[in-house]
């Protein structure tokens, strides 16, 4: 017999009684354990190399369900099922040993003179050295999973490292991965549930899956690293929402609503606009990527207040769990939320209207009146530029022209009101069509000569920032 058990090994031993139905070709798959099993669905518990065992109890009898039993197996990694020859299960349909030929899956018959036991032992007994090897795998497991810093959690590469497989624990509810590579799950081959306090599954995508025994340990050590990162991204996205909610209605955050508090970013920021169906995808997937879920639901949208420095990784975790994104223009004061939200759900809609997965907003800034701070601020130095700073000798020609404005350009009515002379006034106008470039008399320059006159208004007057 060689160093590594087969299938074909247990046909060839005259003494085990237990010749091949069907699924021949893969007779020289390595036997690492037999597991006899009468339960519906032997695939949750049986693992990758072992000989599943049976009398057939529970072997359906519908040819299509019958199928489905050895693909099932198949894809467990299942080295082969041997039946009992006691004739208690359902005759084997051409159908499902068509199947079992098809995935080269090894279905025998074993003698009524051959206990299950026997071949149990006689598997154990060969793969004594595999045993070893397993029980050195399951210091390995405890071994690096203690050694991880915190931060690493998420990234379970040490799975990878020990195993030589790609597997990675999803959230069943949203699609996101919470350990492993990427933030969207990937296709995959074979599938655990884990006891985590949101539900999970171990997904195994490549690679040669770990046996029975190690995956038992895997999946608990897996399991508790799944919820240390899961309870941080839960709270960060009960903080966030808190946070948020409350800037928008311009109150304090209550302690008591937050156990962290996050911070609103510094500087300048967008507000992301999304379909609020995918709002639960959505701040996972921000939260597990360590991008604060700065988010609330608003009407029908996911609004989302993001760093502009954090734009770009925003933008990869939306266009990888799919979701359309509407993009506001960059606003400076936190007390534009309300203007810079209506400009991410413009861009929704257009992003929706034409399948763009990712629109920014587009405006003209200076064609209609200040929506927000930041429009303002920007209005007045790009129409007032000069006439905007906060020296006595400037501020008397501005609130000159301002004066004139607000009457309509009525001259006469202005230089009273400012008790000058009509021709002082008239020296101040033109000081301050010099300063501004931009002439009273010229339709678009005084409109937006006017528009400025509002932002200040807006502003309460802004002080020069030289």
């Amino acid at each position: 017999m060689d160093s590594v058990l087969t299938v074909r090994d247990l046909t060839l031993d005259p003494s085990l009684d237990t010749s091949v139905i069907a699924g021949a070709s893969g007779l020289d798959k390595p036997l690492h354990w037999a597991q006899s099993s009468e339960i519906p669905d032997p695939w949750s518990w049986i693992g990758h190399g072992e000989l599943l065992m049976t009398l057939g109890i529970n072997f359906p009898t519908h040819p299509t369900e019958q199928c489905r039993y050895i693909s099932k197996l198949n894809a467990a990694g299942v080295a082969g099922v041997t039946f009992g020859a006691d004739g208690l299960h359902a005759p084997m349909t051409p159908e499902m040993l068509a199947e079992a030929d098809k995935l080269s899956f090894p279905v025998l018959r074993t003698g009524l003179a051959t206990p299950f036991v026997v071949i149990a032992r006689l598997v154990a007994a060969a793969n004594g050295g595999q045993q070893s090897r397993s029980i050195l795998a399951l210091s390995r497991i405890y071994q690096l999973a203690a050694a991880q810093e915190p931060d690493e959690r998420r990234g379970g590469l040490w799975v990878r490292e020990l195993f030589a497989m790609d597997a990675s624990v999803v959230d069943t509810a949203t699609g996101c991965v919470v350990i492993g590579g990427g933030v969207a799950a990937g296709p995959y081959t074979r599938s655990h549930v884990l006891n985590t306090i949101r539900p999970t599954t171990l997904q195994i995508s490549q690679g040669t899956e770990p046996d029975s025994l190690s995956l038992v340990h895997l999946k608990q050590v897996l399991t508790v690293d799944a919820n240390a990162v899961l309870q941080e991204a839960m709270t960060a996205i009960a903080d966030g929402e808190a946070t948020i909610t409350a800037r928008r209605r311009r109150q304090e955050l209550d302690q008591r609503t937050a156990s962290t508090r996050l911070s609103l970013p510094p500087g300048p920021f967008r507000v992301i606009a999304s379909p609020q169906m995918h709002h639960q995808r959505l701040v996972l997937g921000l939260a597990l990527s360590r991008v604060p879920p700065l988010s609330m639901k608003m009407n029908s949208s996911s609004l989302t207040l993001i760093s502009s420095e954090q734009l770009d990784t925003a933008k990869q975790i939306y266009q990888e769990l799919g979701i359309l994104a509407g993009r506001s223009a960059e606003h400076i004061d936190l007390a534009d939320l309300t203007g810079a939200a209506s400009e991410a759900a413009n861009a929704l809609d257009k992003a929706e209207r034409t399948g763009q997965a990712w629109a920014e907003f587009e405006g003209e800034r200076i064609s209609l009146l200040a929506r927000s701070r930041t429009e303002a601020v920007e209005i007045v130095h790009s129409v007032l530029g000069p006439l905007a700073s906060s020296k006595e000798s400037v501020a008397t020609i501005r609130d000159s022209m301002f004066l004139l404005l607000d009457n309509d350009l009525n001259w006469q009515q202005t230089s009273t009101q400012l008790n000058i002379h009509r021709q002082t006034l008239a020296y101040r106008i033109r000081r301050a069509e010099e300063i501004s470039g931009h002439r009273l008399k010229k339709v678009g320059d005084l409109a937006e000569l006017w528009l400025a006159r509002q932002a200040w208004e807006m502003l309460g007057g802004m002080p020069d920032e030289s």
